[in-house]
C-alpha cells in the first residue's frame, strides 16, 4: 500500500515540475499568440502548485501547441496596406504603429568630376 501511495505522490510532483518546465521553455511570443501572459502562468505554477499546473496543462498547453508559430521577427516592415509607410510587426501580427519611409540616404557632397581620362581629373 505504501509504495503505491509513494508512486502517486511522485507522479503528482512530476506533473507539477513538468508544467513549470513547459511554461519556462516556451517563448513569450507563443503566449502572446494565444493572448496569455507567460509570467503569470510561471508564477501561478510555481506558487499555486498542482492545481495551477493541472489548469495550465489542461487548458493553456493545448492552445500553445495549436497556435501558429512566429510568422516573422519583430520589426519595421513595408506596410502592405499603405505604400510609402512602414508598419511594426510584433512577430505575430501587424500593430497600429506606422511611420513614413525615409528616402534613401544621399551623400552630402556632389560626385567628383570625371572626364573619362582617368583619375585624378586632368585640367
Amino acid at each position: 500500500m505504501i509504495p503505491l501511495v509513494l508512486v502517486f505522490v511522485f507522479a503528482l510532483f512530476g506533473v507539477h515540475i513538468w508544467a513549470i518546465v513547459d511554461v519556462a521553455r516556451r517563448s513569450d511570443q507563443s503566449f502572446k499568440a494565444i493572448k496569455q501572459d507567460k509570467t503569470l502562468w510561471l508564477v501561478l505554477t510555481l506558487l499555486a502548485g498542482l492545481p495551477a499546473a493541472i489548469a495550465y496543462l489542461a487548458a493553456i498547453r493545448p492552445k500553445l501547441d495549436a497556435a501558429p508559430t512566429q510568422l516573422a521577427l519583430p520589426g519595421w516592415y513595408p506596410d502592405p496596406a499603405a505604400p510609402g509607410y512602414l508598419r511594426w510587426h510584433d512577430g505575430t501580427g501587424w500593430t497600429a504603429a506606422v511611420t513614413p519611409m525615409l528616402p534613401p540616404a544621399q551623400s552630402p557632397y556632389p560626385p567628383p568630376p570625371y572626364n573619362g581620362t582617368g583619375w585624378p581629373p586632368q585640367r
